[in-house]
């Protein structure tokens, strides 16, 4: 059994940063937000060096409608860079993920991880070529 919330914005296509749907459109037209998210809540970033980290190039199967990589291919990449003994002895628990960068077909990009306490990971995602970081996630650990 698995729970999950999403939430969505609007992009602006000038400036390809998104706005709230609240700074947009006129209360007429919005729907009650009580479910919604914080979207304060950052993921930490993953400082020094890595404990692992692999390489992959971007694939065709990697890109969603719009020639964007797709956040699963993001988290696939993430749980890459999990170290071997934790991926054998316990489980995936939660995972929070913050995407920062547009990233596309062609690049290259590296998956770096890092323990965060006993039953966490830091994970950064960056493009190869100019080092931006395109996304952070944190993924926490449970026994099997």
């Amino acid at each position: 059994m698995a729970q999950a919330t999403s939430v969505w914005f609007v992009l602006d296509l000038g400036t390809r940063a998104p706005v709230r749907p609240q700074e947009l459109f006129p209360e007429r037209l919005r729907s009650p937000l009580d479910h919604e998210l914080s979207l304060s809540r950052n993921v930490p970033e993953l400082s020094g060096l890595p404990g692992e980290e692999r390489t992959y190039p971007v694939r065709r199967a990697d890109i969603d409608l719009n020639h964007h990589v797709t956040a699963a291919s993001y988290v696939a990449w993430a749980m890459e860079a999990v170290p071997e003994p934790l991926w054998a002895a316990r489980r995936l628990g939660s995972l929070d993920a913050q995407y920062l960068e547009e990233c596309h077909f062609g690049d290259t990009v590296v998956s770096s991880s890092r323990a965060d306490g006993v039953d966490a990971i830091l994970h950064r995602i960056s493009r190869q070529g100019d080092g931006a970081e395109l996304a952070r996630l944190r993924s926490t650990w449970a026994a099997r």
